[in-house]
């Protein structure tokens, strides 16, 4: 079979598909891309880590909650064999396209991300999605993993990303003519996975919750990017920091990433690349800043692709809970500060 490729009809202003000789020679077919997503917010891997097991009562979401959102549009990227590079954009469902005999591989991606940066899109092998990272962006401040020794890139959290990529031989393995239809409709169904996970984290305290104001985390070790052919995460670290909720009797916060450095989807095992620390800043009553570093390795490992984090034990001693100095404080404090030009060793 000729292999060939999906594009956007609506965008497409390259050819009269009617007219096979076209554009540059080239034979355009009609084509359907027919575009599903995966949904979930996490991939288990082996060993499991049964979070249902110990999601607390006070958590403050349900595993509802982190269900990824439907997108609003999808973007397709072909690449053919004598270099041509097209982009076309779609409805999240795909829709009726042309396709040219020379095209050997395509990217499917949401083309509606806010913080999603597409590195070298014009090479299939090579295209990454990534974050910007917060300038100057540098964060050292995990004792307890050895960060405070070396330093890791702070990075934006992603927003939502699903992605697939056909090859020469998944591309003509997949298509399906429809033989009735008297202009060959060629239909292409690709299922895009999610290329950004969820990770739920809580903190439960043993002592002076009471005091407790608002809340900030800083995560180390966490992919700085993904290949959008292979689904494989970077191998490069870098810290994300996200802000928490009160609940009940903790604090919870949401955080988007890529996952672990060095995972592939779809990989039933994970081999840990490096390690995995928290740093907690806590803002209190009195508006002093403490914080709690601690290592999450042992949950992260069976967790590359979004889960649940847990840490307990946290206190906070009268002492640091008393007014400093009786005079007036703000209480309304971003515990990071701005959200740009810091650099934070805790």
């Amino acid at each position: 079979m000729v292999l060939m490729a999906a594009v956007s009809a609506c965008d497409c202003e390259c050819c009269d598909c009617d007219d096979p000789g076209g554009d540059n020679g080239w034979i355009w077919y009609r084509t359907k891309v027919e575009a599903k997503y995966d949904r979930e917010w996490y991939i288990p891997v082996t060993p499991r880590h049964d979070w249902t097991a110990e999601w607390p009562a006070d958590m403050g979401i349900t595993p509802k909650d982190l269900e990824h959102p439907m997108p609003e549009g999808l973007r397709v990227v072909t690449f053919a064999s004598d270099g041509d590079v097209r982009s076309y954009n779609m409805e999240p469902q795909g829709g009726d396209v042309p396709m040219t005999q020379f095209t050997n591989n395509l990217l499917f991606y949401n083309n509606d991300t806010e913080f999603i940066v597409i590195e070298n899109p014009e090479d299939f092998a090579e295209a990454t999605a990534t974050t910007r990272a917060r300038n100057p962006g540098v964060y050292s401040g995990n004792s307890s993993v050895g960060t405070d020794a070396r330093s890791e890139t702070v990075r934006s959290q992603p927003d939502m990303l699903f992605r697939a990529a056909l090859s020469e031989q998944q591309t003509d393995s997949t298509i399906t003519k429809i033989i009735n239809d008297p202009k060959e409709l060629h239909i292409i169904p690709v299922t895009l996975t999610p290329a950004v996970y969820t990770y739920a984290i809580h903190f439960n305290f043993d002592k002076g919750f009471e005091y407790v104001l608002s809340g900030a985390v800083a995560m180390t070790g966490m992919a700085s990017g993904v290949k959008l052919n292979t689904g494989r995460t970077l191998e490069e670290p870098c810290t994300i920091m996200f802000d928490l909720e009160k609940t009940e009797k903790g604090l919870t916060g949401v955080m988007m990433s890529f996952g672990a450095p060095g995972y592939r989807d779809g990989d039933e095992l994970y081999e840990p690349k490096g390690r995995y620390g928290i740093t907690l800043q806590l803002v209190l009553t009195n508006g002093k800043h403490i914080s709690y570093s601690t290592e999450v390795t042992a949950q992260m490992s069976s967790q590359p692709a979004g889960g649940v984090v847990i840490v307990g034990g946290i206190e906070v001693s009268e002492e640091d809970a008393k007014p400093e100095g009786g005079g007036a404080f703000d209480v309304e404090v971003d515990p990071w500060g701005e959200p740009s030009d810091f650099e934070i060793i805790l």
